[in-house]
C-alpha cells in the first residue's frame, strides 16, 4: 500500500512539472504565427501596388499605341472625300492638273458632277509593305480614288511611329469617260437682265457664255423716255449635270429668283405682279373693252382719247386709226378676258397684256368672233391711270 501511494505522489509531481513547458510552447507558436501573417500581408500589399503601377503603365502605353495608329490619319483624309471638300482635294490630288488642265473651278465642277447624288465610301486596301498603308475610295460602289500613308519619321513619347499622307490619286477623267459615266453634255440657257451675274454649280458665267445680249422685254420706245427699260442677256452653257445649280444675283449683290422657261431654260427679271393685276383686273379690262369698241366704231374718238396721254404714241395711233373694218352690227360682246404680264417699270408706269374674244352680232343674229390681244403701257397722270402706248396683236 505504501508503494502505491508513493507512486501516485511521484506521478502527480511529474504532471505539475510538465504543465509550464506546454504553456511556453503555445506562446512560442503564437509569436511565430503573428510574424508570418505580417510578412504575408506585406507581400500581398506590395504585389497589389506593383499590379496597379503596371496597369497604369500599360494603359498609358496602349493609349500611346492607339493614337499612333494610321487609321486616324486615314480618317482625316477620308473626311475630305466624305464632305466633298474638292477645293482642298485639288491640292492633294496628283491627278488634278490632268483632270482640269490646272483650273480649280473646273476640277470642282467635274468632281461635283461625278459624285452628285452618290454615296462615298472608303476602306483599307492590300499593301505588300509594312511601311505603307493603302486605302480605296468608292463613289456609288465604283472605284474613284486611292490614297497612301507612310511613316512620318517621327515617334510618340513611348516610341511608336507616326504616319502621314503620302499621296492621293483620283481616276483621271477623260471626256469619253465622263460621257460614259455621266452622259453626254446637255445644253442649257438662262436669260436675265444685263446687270445680273449668273453662276452654274458655283462657277460664274462670263461674256463668252453670252449667246444674245440687249434683248428687249418691250419694244424700243414703248416706255416713256424717263423710264428705263431693262434689257436681257441670254447665256448658253453645257453641263453633264442633269440638274445644275443655277443662281443669279443683281447688281446690288442680292439673290434673285429664276423661273423655268421651257425645257432646260430659266429666266429672271421683271415679273408679273399678280396682286396688282388681280386688284385692278376690272379697270384694266375696261380700258381694253373701250379700245375694242373704239376700233369697231362703237364709241367716238374723243371719248377714247379721254383715257390716253396727250401727244403720246397711243394718242397718235388712235388719231390715225381707221375703224371702217368692222361690219355693221347691233352690239359687241366680250368673253374669256385675261390679264397677264403685269410688270412695273417704275412707281407710276407698268405694262400688261390683255387677251379676250371680241364678238360682233349683226341685226340678223349672225355673229363674228375675233380673238384679240392688246399690250398696254399705262402711266399715272395725277390720280388717273392713262394709256401711254399700246400694241394690237
Amino acid at each position: 500500500g505504501i508503494r502505491r501511494l508513493a507512486a501516485a505522489l511521484a506521478a502527480r509531481i511529474r504532471g505539475r512539472r510538465r504543465a509550464p513547458g506546454r504553456k511556453a510552447s503555445a506562446k512560442r507558436g503564437s509569436l511565430l504565427k503573428s510574424r508570418f501573417y505580417r510578412i504575408y500581408f506585406a507581400l500581398l500589399g506590395l504585389a497589389a501596388i506593383l499590379i496597379v503601377v503596371g496597369c497604369v503603365w500599360l494603359n498609358g502605353w496602349m493609349k500611346d499605341y492607339e493614337s499612333a495608329q494610321p487609321i486616324h490619319v486615314a480618317e482625316e483624309v477620308a473626311k475630305v472625300f466624305e464632305e466633298r471638300d474638292f477645293d482642298h482635294l485639288y491640292h492633294l490630288d496628283s491627278s488634278a492638273q490632268d483632270i482640269s488642265q490646272g483650273d480649280p473651278d473646273a476640277y470642282t465642277s467635274i468632281m461635283r458632277g461625278v459624285t452628285d447624288g452618290k454615296d462615298i465610301a472608303w476602306s483599307e486596301a492590300f499593301s505588300g509593305s509594312e511601311d505603307e498603308k493603302r486605302y480605296t475610295v468608292t463613289v456609288g460602289g465604283d472605284r474613284f480614288a486611292s490614297f497612301t500613308l507612310v511613316p512620318s519619321g517621327e515617334k510618340t513619347a513611348r516610341g511608336n511611329r507616326l504616319w502621314k499622307l503620302s499621296g492621293v490619286d483620283t481616276h483621271v477623267v477623260t471626256e469619253a469617260e465622263l460621257d460614259e459615266t455621266l452622259g453626254e453634255r446637255i445644253e442649257y440657257r438662262v436669260t436675265v437682265p444685263e446687270t445680273w451675274t449668273v453662276t452654274v454649280d458655283g462657277a460664274q458665267l462670263t461674256a463668252q457664255d453670252a449667246e444674245k445680249t440687249g434683248i428687249d422685254i418691250v419694244p424700243e420706245g414703248f416706255l416713256p423716255k424717263d423710264v428705263k427699260a431693262v434689257k436681257l442677256t441670254q447665256y448658253a452653257f453645257e453641263s453633264r449635270n442633269a440638274s445644275p445649280a443655277v443662281a443669279a444675283v443683281d447688281d446690288t449683290g442680292a439673290a434673285q429668283t429664276l423661273r423655268e422657261d421651257g425645257k432646260n431654260a430659266w429666266i429672271g427679271g421683271p415679273v408679273d405682279n399678280a396682286d396688282f393685276r388681280e386688284k385692278n383686273f376690272k379697270a384694266i379690262t375696261k380700258l381694253a373693252e373701250e379700245m375694242a369698241k373704239f376700233t369697231a366704231n362703237d364709241i367716238s374718238q374723243s371719248k377714247m382719247l379721254v383715257n390716253v396721254v396727250d401727244d403720246s404714241p397711243a394718242f397718235t395711233l388712235i388719231k390715225r386709226f381707221s375703224n371702217s373694218w368692222a361690219p355693221t352690227h347691233k352690239y359687241a360682246e366680250f368673253a374669256n378676258m385675261a390679264v397677264s404680264d403685269c410688270i412695273f417699270w417704275s412707281k407710276s408706269c407698268f405694262t400688261c397684256r390683255v387677251t379676250f374674244d371680241f364678238t360682233l352680232r349683226t341685226r340678223r343674229g349672225t355673229e363674228q368672233t375675233y380673238p384679240t390681244a392688246y399690250t398696254f403701257c399705262i402711266v399715272r397722270r395725277g390720280d388717273k391711270a392713262k394709256i401711254y402706248n399700246l400694241q394690237m396683236n
